[in-house]
């Protein structure tokens, strides 16, 4: 809510009030969700290293919950985070790991979703049969479930496809 209003300070206080109140309770749970919106907040914020932290935080109580697809959740936010530092294979590995979470559990949108991540990803990194495979994967579920998403898909395909086309010689 806070975030919205772009008072991030604010939210950083409430989050900060938050996680000292999960502790001092013992929740486990309350404590990782609470790790998570400060991983997130620090993200915003350009706190990298913070975000890191915290968002490690969240991934180990979910882990301790075995609540795998909030980890999964977090794997996601992790690889945003690395790639703003700049850190493509932890973002990669850490999007792979989101994927496989979300696959096992059944969860076809965010796995479709983390395979659309992905595929920018491998994109930007030149690896173009991998971002192929990925974005493929997500297309299956989009064009059921998001046709806009889908026509999106289709033309980060169509344009990998032409930009590999023009690698070929004349």
């Amino acid at each position: 809510m806070y975030r919205r209003l772009e008072r991030q300070e604010e939210a950083y206080a409430a989050a900060q009030r938050s996680l000292a109140l999960w502790r001092e309770l013992n929740d486990q749970g309350g404590q990782a969700e609470a790790e998570y919106g400060l991983g997130i907040l620090h993200r915003i914020a350009g706190r990298y290293q913070e975000a890191l932290e915290s968002l490690g935080a969240a991934y180990r109580l979910f882990a301790n919950l075995s609540n795998r697809l909030s980890q999964a959740a977090v794997l996601v936010e992790l690889a945003a985070t690395h790639r703003l530092l700049d850190d493509p294979t932890k973002a990669v590995e850490s999007l792979r790991q989101a994927q496989e979470i979300f696959r096992e559990s059944g969860d076809n949108w965010r796995e479709a979703t983390t395979s659309d991540d992905l595929g920018r990803l491998l994109s930007d990194q030149g690896k173009t049969a991998e971002a192929r495979e990925a974005w493929l994967a997500a297309l299956s579920v989009f064009e059921s479930e998001d046709p806009e998403r889908a026509a999106q898909t289709r033309a980060r395909l169509e344009a990998l496809q032409e930009a590999s086309s023009d690698d070929l010689p004349k």
